[in-house]
């Protein structure tokens, strides 16, 4: 889990978006089996980056091992 974390972060850091905010939800049930796995471990992270960057994080994350599955957000300005 936590290597999996820091390959994130690390993600984040090479394309410099920032982390504004990380909250560690913990490990859940999966809906449905991934990769022959049916428990997870949850981490959100709010970030900022430049717009044009999200589709190379995007990939990075895809790479990532011991990342199974990720979701990117656009969050609109308050």
């Amino acid at each position: 889990m936590e290597r999996g974390k820091q390959a994130v972060e690390a993600s984040f850091e090479r394309f410099s978006a920032k982390v504004v905010r990380q909250d560690d939800i913990g490990e859940r049930t999966l809906a449905y089996p991934i990769q022959k796995q049916d428990r997870g471990h949850y981490t959100l992270y709010e970030i900022e980056s430049d717009p044009q960057v999200i589709a190379e994080i995007r990939g990075a994350l895809a790479l990532l091992p011991d990342v199974m599955k990720y979701f990117l957000v656009r969050k609109e300005p308050a």
